[in-house]
């Protein structure tokens, strides 16, 4: 099987000469990437490529990062406010006593919603007013165009935010 020798040694290459700490798994019929280190498969096509370290994980690994944020207190009902968390920007609102976060750069242009004007549950961007659903980040006008929400959990008064 030379494909699996030549992944095996591009492997080998790629981390300098040692064994990988992980190994790529695959399965028949699989639509996209499947396993997680340097390499994946896609699908029945055979083909390897190469995907960044990371970019998969394994279920332990999946789950997210919650980070305190605010007290409940301190969110203005019908407002955004801009939090930077772990180096990420995120629109964080409180509506109808829920709390939603997003995050913050506005895929079009990248104006700050965490600004824009917010009505019901969508926030519009104040650069150009495209509106995003905060259950969804969901464009509503532009197909296609999203932005990434954030579970919000509350701990008592604390506001946590997965990332």
């Amino acid at each position: 099987m030379p494909e699996a020798n030549s992944l095996k040694a591009w492997m080998f290459w790629r981390h300098g000469g040692r064994r990988p700490d992980r190994t790529v798994e695959s399965f028949p019929g699989s639509e996209g990437p499947v396993g997680h280190d340097s390499a994946a498969s896609l699908g029945s096509s055979g083909v390897k490529w190469p995907i960044r370290p990371g970019l998969l994980m394994s279920g332990a690994e999946m789950m997210r990062t919650r980070r305190r944020i605010c007290r409940l207190s301190e969110l203005e009902e019908g407002r955004g406010r801009l939090f930077e968390v772990d180096g990420r920007s995120l629109a964080v609102f409180r509506v109808g006593g829920e709390v939603m976060a997003v995050d913050d750069e506005c895929p079009h242009r990248g104006g700050s919603l965490a600004f824009g004007d917010l009505q019901g549950k969508t926030v519009y961007c104040p650069m150009h007013a495209w509106p995003f659903d905060l259950r969804t980040g969901q464009c509503l006008d532009v197909p296609g165009a999203e932005v990434r929400t954030h579970g919000v959990h509350l701990v008592g008064d604390e506001v946590e935010i997965e990332l």
